[in-house]
């Protein structure tokens, strides 16, 4: 009889062993989320929001996104640049990553559309939780991610495939969406979701301008606005606009096309929206309008960073300038998040002004320095800031000159 209870204990202890193991392999996995438990919170909206922020952004030990102009009318290094070198500016011939390099790649529209048809449904029946101002600005930030990388695609391609839901993995449906659509109507299409972007987001969110704003939005309206009116300004009667001699398209494509009525709605829609974000962010005051000698003191103060206006460039936080409606704040201690830009360009990062840039630049009494008395020469940079548009003289550092009292 004891050894009877003895082998039903063991059984029932065997049961319960592999009851426990099949209930913890049932488990959600603890490190990472799946489209069940996800999206129900205002956190989780804004954590993949901030994810695909794809802002160019200083980054390495270098002088950062300012050597970008090295090689160029503008600015020279050192050294040169390969692609000026005849037959040395390829095409690529294959693309290691597509998803950062190759134009033609959809990853990043397909998860703001996940994003967008999941989402929103929820919100409207009331599914997620937190504050109804937050949860809208996270969707607002995605209508705008969705409509900034279309307007990549717009300057890339111009006529190109409007897709506003995610596609099965099938021929024929991923055939249809394929279509390129007329590059006027994917400007369209990407003010439409700027539209959108604008009726959700907030100027005062979590986490400042470091997100995106109305603000910001309003900018990203007007630019693409103002480059589709463009465009079809300058290129018209090309192949490069619906219609123009050798385009590719169809012709009931563009049965309503009317070249003149969508360049006035596009410069409508980029002075409208270029004026309201003027009007919510005023101008940073620049102490120096009126400084007439070529150290360019601030007032009594010898130290450019007291200058707002220079000092919003490169100041550590740029928080409190209005003029600035995005910017990343970067932290060493927390987050290891470094770049080296303001060393080097104190330093001159192997990076500098060239003289065709400098002498771009107007003297005071708006005449070129070919056509003026006010030119005082180049045997010094004293002299060549003499007389010379302010925004020179700030930005055109000479030997003495102090940013602060450290630097």
């Amino acid at each position: 009889m004891k050894k009877i209870i003895k082998y039903l204990f063991l059984l029932t202890g065997g049961s319960f062993i592999l009851t426990s193991c099949n209930d913890f392999l049932d488990r959600e996995p603890l490190d990472s989320v799946t489209p069940d438990n996800f999206f129900f919170t205002e956190n989780d909206l804004a954590a993949y929001a901030v994810k695909h922020y794809n802002f160019t952004t200083h980054e390495g030990f270098n002088a950062g996104i300012w050597k970008n102009d090295n090689a160029t009318d503008n600015q020279a290094a050192t050294n040169y640049d390969k692609k000026w070198i005849p037959g040395q500016w390829k095409v690529p011939e294959a693309y290691d990553n597509p998803a950062s390099n190759d134009p033609w790649h959809f990853a990043a529209i397909r998860e703001a559309n996940y994003f967008i048809e999941t989402v929103v449904p929820r919100f409207e029946k009331g599914e997620i939780e937190g504050s109804e101002v937050n949860i809208k600005h996270y969707i607002g930030e995605m209508y705008f991610l969705r409509a900034k990388n279309y307007l990549s695609k717009l300057e890339t391609f111009g006529d190109f495939p409007i897709i506003k839901n995610t596609l099965p993995d099938e021929n024929e449906p991923l055939t249809q969406a394929s279509k390129r659509e007329p590059r006027h109507k994917v400007a369209r299409f990407i003010l439409e979701d700027l539209d959108q972007t604008i009726g959700l987001l907030t100027n005062n969110i979590s986490g400042g301008k470091n997100r995106i704003t109305k603000n910001a939005a309003l900018l990203l309206k007007s630019r693409a606005a103002l480059f589709e009116a463009s465009w079809l300004t300058y290129h018209r009667g090309t192949a490069l606009v619906p219609g123009g001699s050798g385009w590719p398209g169809k012709a009931e494509d563009i049965a309503d096309f009317n070249i003149d009525t969508e360049i006035a709605f596009f410069l409508k829609e980029a002075k409208e929206a270029a004026k309201e974000v003027i009007g919510n962010a005023a101008l940073m005051q620049n102490t120096a309008k009126d400084c007439m000698d070529e150290t360019v003191k601030t007032d009594e103060d010898k130290y450019k960073m007291s200058n707002p206006y220079f000092a919003q460039f490169s100041a550590n936080s740029l928080e409190g300038y209005s003029e600035i409606l995005l910017w990343r704040a970067y932290n060493l201690l927390d987050y290891k998040i470094v770049h080296s830009a303001p060393f080097y360009i104190r330093v001159g990062g192997n990076t500098g002004f060239t003289r065709q840039y400098v002498e771009s630049f107007l003297c005071r009494d708006g005449k070129p320095i070919y056509t003026t008395d006010q030119y005082k020469g180049d045997k010094s940079l004293l002299d060549v800031r003499k007389n010379r548009d302010l925004r020179l003289q700030l930005f055109l550092m000479t030997p003495g000159e102090t940013l602060s009292p450290n630097m």
